[in-house]
């Protein structure tokens, strides 16, 4: 499982349509990105859905992707920064990706 396809795919597609505020235009920012994120999967045998919580506290957790497991996640404007491990290992990887709304 490719973490950064699946944030990518997830975070600037889907996140347009998460909240709004008064004036009508979308914000990015901890609430409107905190929540359940699934993608269908369609490997081979495989069929159902993988992702991640992104939980309020700033934890995640993994959502059907059974080699990692989810440390945190924290958003700084528009980079969405993901703290992960690899099953059986204990150094973490932290990725950055860059997330934005879609009109």
């Amino acid at each position: 499982m490719n973490i950064k396809s699946l944030v990518l795919s997830l975070c600037v597609l889907a996140l347009a349509g998460c909240a709004s505020n008064p004036a009508g235009k979308v914000e990015l920012n901890n609430e409107t990105i905190t929540g359940v994120w699934l993608r269908p999967i369609e490997a081979g045998s495989n069929r159902g859905l993988e992702g991640f919580e992104l939980l309020a506290d700033g934890s995640i957790k993994m959502v059907g992707i059974y080699s990692r497991s989810g440390i945190s996640w924290r958003l700084n404007r528009n980079q969405l920064k993901v703290a992960v491990k690899r099953r059986g290992q204990q150094q973490a990887m932290e990725k950055v990706y860059g997330a934005q709304l879609l009109d």
